[in-house]
């Protein structure tokens, strides 16, 4: 009995990177109780949420020690984000990194702005979107993370910030994991993968309506985890600290 404490031990040392609450950067959106709403709904989640410097001053240091990035420029969708910071959060996406966003950020791809970020987008640039509301979002491919608590299809109210929803088309290699019968039709969130990355994009704004619907803020939370993937180092260090309690625990038996 007395190998035990050192098992424990050893387990903890190993899997501290996997149980820890994972981080993700909030930019800011250019209103503090949606900053708020936002933060509240991924804490409430699990996450550890920091929110930052918006995204037309955003830099490459607040990136250190984040698992993905939320990216929303809805009330401060004026304006771009420097070159070199988008350079740096597409190395972060493919390196491991997470990033979801936004209706605004494909609109904005659409007339020119984000020009580095659209590459690594799984929609295709435009700048055609709607006021149409509600909207509503129905599973198009399955995914045991993304759909996780949630009905085959559900409607919500569509937050417009100078429009509710853009008109989505998936790039070639992405996946709709949701379409929309609102009125702009079409894919509702789509995602791909980025190198050892992940990006997801819902085709709507976040606004307050849409994070006080049950399902949208299951949805959301859900995406986050689905791009927050952990690294391989992590796995490994799971798998270390198991075989480690395995193999300490047979020699107490003996």
């Amino acid at each position: 009995m007395a190998r035990w404490p050192h098992v424990l031990l050893c387990l903890l040392l190993a899997l501290p990177a996997g149980l820890q609450a994972q981080a993700v950067l909030l930019l800011a959106t250019g209103d503090t109780t949606l900053n708020t709403l936002t933060e509240n709904t991924l804490t409430s989640a699990g996450f550890s949420v920091t929110i930052r410097s918006p995204y037309v001053e955003f830099g490459a240091g607040e990136l250190a020690g984040i698992e993905a990035v939320v990216l929303l420029p809805n009330f401060n969708w004026t304006g771009d984000m420097p070159l070199a910071s988008q350079a740096a959060l597409i190395d972060f996406v493919e390196a491991g990194g997470g990033l979801i966003t936004s209706e605004w950020t494909v609109w904005k791809t659409g007339t020119g702005t984000f020009a580095e970020l659209a590459d690594i987008l799984p929609v295709v640039a435009t700048s055609s979107y709607t006021y149409g509301s509600p909207v509503t979002y129905t599973q198009a491919t399955a995914d045991a993370t993304i759909n996780a608590g949630l009905p085959s299809s559900f409607s919500f109210p569509g937050d417009s910030f100078l429009g509710v929803e853009t008109y989505f088309t998936a790039k070639p290699g992405a996946t709709v994991f949701y379409t929309s019968t609102g009125a702009a039709g079409g894919a509702g969130v789509v995602g791909w993968g980025v190198g050892n990355g992940r990006v997801l994009q819902f085709s709507t704004v976040l606004g307050p309506q849409q994070l006080a619907d049950p399902n949208y803020s299951v949805l959301l939370a859900n995406t986050v985890q689905w791009v927050a993937i952990p690294e391989p180092s992590t796995w490994l260090l799971l798998f270390t600290g198991l075989a480690c309690v395995a193999i300490l625990a047979r020699r107490n038996r003996r």
